[in-house]
């Protein structure tokens, strides 16, 4: 697995010394499936419809695989074959929570499947106490085929260099399961 940058640390202008800071690990705040219309072609043009919210923190929501699973392949193909006049397409969305001293000193660095194209920042907004959330997004899947290849381990890391391996305490890890729902038998 290969983390790639995703996101700066803040520059505000003022220098600091952070060799005395040590980086902690995002906050994992929110999992999406977000389903939307536009350009079946890859084109830039994406419009949400319809946003599937995974558990996040909520004890009892998740059963004994630790896997966030909804059958999100099931949901496009059913839109694909419903709603046919637009083009469909699914991405997953991941929204993270910094403290103010890691949005200052620590880069953050993301890694999906293999199969995943790279995370790319969506949006960005200050949090209270100095920190910023942050959400990052996966390419389009066209397919359910598509939906499928989206699954399975992703880490989001802070790293105050490029890192060359994970670090645990500093990485919110979690994985994504898309062909069945939770507690399905």
């Amino acid at each position: 697995m290969r983390l790639r940058l995703v996101a700066a640390r803040r520059d505000d202008g003022v220098p600091r010394d952070m060799s005395e800071h040590a980086c902690t690990a995002p906050g994992l705040i929110a999992l999406r499936c977000v389903f939307g219309v536009g350009d079946p072609h890859g084109g830039a043009v994406f419009c949400p419809v319809y946003t599937v919210a995974l558990p996040v923190g909520q004890p009892g929501a998740l059963d004994d695989d630790d896997i966030h699973e909804f059958a999100a392949a099931d949901l496009l193909a059913d839109l694909q074959r419903r709603a046919t006049r637009r083009g469909w397409s699914m991405r997953v969305e991941v929204e993270v929570e910094q403290t103010a001293a890691d949005a200052a000193g620590c880069d953050v660095y993301a890694q999906g499947p293999e199969e995943v194209t790279a995370l790319q920042l969506l949006a960005q907004a200050d949090a209270p106490g100095g920190g910023r959330r942050l959400t990052f997004g996966t390419g389009l899947a066209h397919a359910p085929e598509a939906v499928v290849r989206l699954a399975g381990p992703y880490v989001v890391q802070h790293a105050a260099s490029p890192p060359t391996a994970i670090a645990p305490g500093l990485a919110c890890t979690f994985e994504l399961g898309f062909t069945e729902y939770e507690f399905e038998a």
